[in-house]
């Protein structure tokens, strides 16, 4: 092992042996996610990274989530097992307001689930809700392999609202996803393009297999190009205590429509019912040409600690139940939840997001084979500023193979503003087991300069290792323009390398302007010059 390679390992290592005394901790997929699209191909490239989960994290790469806009509902379309209470309305964002660097971290606190996706999520714009805005992304490298990406929301009038996220390709722009809503207070909302629809908790929905193929003008208008809902739906806002919504869906892989209805007796207590009926292409022979559903739930919250159960069973297989429950417990600082669902071998359902996520993680086939079984446990606690810990545990089983991935993880502000994660994942299908462990160190060193430095590790059973270093400074030389620097190391095994030098510079023109880009240029042990930028640009009116 090269000398530089040790350097790089050294430091995660400590750690690694530090955390062995903690429980280990959970979640599927990647534990921590890279902070930039260089950083992400380098994991891609040693496995690190699941090449399925990039292909659905790479757009907000290059335009992140702009979390003060309420876009956090776009996670809906990669998480494993989505809350229900992602932060979206302006009641929820509001108490964060104005943003700040406090605010943000409170945020955190509050969603400690989502301090994973923390490199793709960006909170420039603060208290531009009420505004309507744009912004337009631009990657490119070496070959002039360009990708650019738009994004708007427009909002005419009260209650009447359009957003859309297009790409330009070689011929056409194509949607990635377009959604036009209507509300009438007192009456009801409706929704027209790539909605969002939670309602059975990923039980029988969710994924929809991508169909960017039919890249003609009219199928990219009619289903918005991303494996997302699509079609049309509606809600009402009749009654104070009953809502009553209904949806289709339609794309060239299948078509679904259905009615749900829910009820809270009280304030604590939640039930809803429903039925859906779903029609899947030909090719698919995993799900019967048409199928009915009928959805059953109930969630409770009262006092810190919620319980929210869904159900149903398939006209096809009737005594085939399938279940997700989920827990949880908040309680001055400390969160815990667990997540448990069972998928009977009978039952396919063909766009279940459970059971997809947990057939991906096994290396599994769409076909029923056995019962899948799902145990997802986590909890974090903040000790003081200086410590929030965090510990996860996900299981996945179905027959005579198993998946697990144990996290373990630390954060807080000593002197240094400091993150620490070791994770373990094994799979009996693949016969591999992996570890990795992460730390980043950030210093505030004077009011216009900040400095940091990121180190991530990577070990499979195969014989593969690698590590990757980041070192980052930030200068504030006049209001609203920031200047960051930074240089990049990878090492792995067999005397493989790669640096790189970049330089990412933020300009905030006006209160809800701003502009930024990010150039690097790097080589490898093989002598291979590459270079990347990344700019972007965001306004409201």
């Amino acid at each position: 092992m090269s000398h530089p390679f040790r350097l790089i390992l050294f430091l995660p290592l400590l750690f690694i042996l530090g955390l062995h005394f903690l429980s280990f901790p959970l979640s599927l997929r990647t534990s921590m996610l890279p902070r930039d699209i260089h950083e992400a191909l380098l994991m891609l490239k040693s496995g690190a990274l699941d090449s399925l989960e990039w292909n659905m994290l790479q757009t907000y790469y290059i335009q992140p989530i702009e979390v003060p806009l309420g876009e956090l509902g776009y996670l809906n379309d990669f998480l494993d097992n989505h809350p229900q209470d992602l932060p979206v309305s302006p009641e929820q964002l509001g108490r964060y307001e104005p943003w700040a660097a406090a605010d943000i971290a409170r945020f955190f606190s509050d969603y400690p689930q989502l301090k994973k996706y923390e490199p793709i999520l960006s909170f420039s714009h603060a208290g531009a809700r009420r505004f309507s805005n744009a912004g337009i992304s631009i990657s490119s490298d070496e070959t002039w392999n360009t990708t650019v990406l738009s994004r708007f929301s427009l909002q005419p009038w009260r209650g009447i609202s359009m957003q859309g996220t297009a790409g330009l390709g070689d011929t056409a722009l194509l949607w990635k996803r377009r959604t036009a809503s209507v509300a009438f207070p007192g009456i009801g909302s409706f929704e027209a393009g790539n909605f969002q629809m939670v309602k059975d908790g990923g039980l029988f929905y969710g994924y929809f297999p991508n169909d960017n193929q039919t890249a003609s003008t009219v199928s990219n208008w009619r289903y918005g190009m991303s494996g997302t809902w699509n079609g049309l739906s509606l809600k009402s806002d009749c009654w104070n205590h009953t809502q009553v919504s209904a949806f289709f869906h339609d794309r060239t892989t299948e078509r679904a429509y259905g009615f749900f209805c829910e009820a809270e007796p009280n304030d604590a207590l939640r039930v809803k019912a429903g039925v859906s009926s779903l029609e899947t292409a030909a090719q698919d022979s995993t799900a019967h040409a048409r199928d009915y559903f009928l959805h059953c739930g109930v969630s409770a919250n009262k006092n810190g600690f919620g319980i929210s159960v869904n159900t149903g069973l398939e006209q096809s297989r009737p005594l085939a139940l399938p279940i997700s429950a989920e827990f949880t417990k908040k309680n001055k600082g400390v969160e815990l939840k667990v997540f448990v669902a069972r998928i009977p071998a009978s039952l396919s359902l063909p766009r279940s997001r459970i059971a997809f996520d947990c057939r991906d993680e096994l290396d599994a086939k769409d076909s029923a084979g056995s019962d899948i079984s799902l145990v997802d446990c986590g909890t974090g606690f903040r000790v003081s500023d200086a410590l929030f810990a965090t510990m996860d545990l996900s299981s996945v089983l179905q027959g005579g193979t198993a998946a697990l991935c144990a996290t373990a993880g630390a954060s807080g502000t000593v002197y240094f503003d400091y993150r620490v994660l070791y994770t373990y994942r094994m799979s009996t299908a693949a016969s591999v087991e992996s570890h990795a462990a992460f730390i980043s160190i950030d210093r505030v060193l004077s009011p216009r300069v900040k400095a940091g430095l990121s180190v991530r590790s990577y070990s499979a059973s195969t014989g593969y290792q690698s590590a990757f270093s980041r070192i980052l400074a930030e200068f504030r030389l006049l209001p609203g323009l920031q200047i960051s620097p930074y240089v990049t190391l990878f090492g792995g095994t067999g005397r493989e390398w790669t640096g790189s030098l970049g330089c990412k510079q933020t300009l905030r023109l006006f209160e809800k302007t701003w502009c930024e880009w990010d150039l690097s240029a790097s080589t490898d042990n093989k002598n291979e010059q590459e270079w990347n930028l990344n700019a972007r640009a965001y306004f409201c009116f």
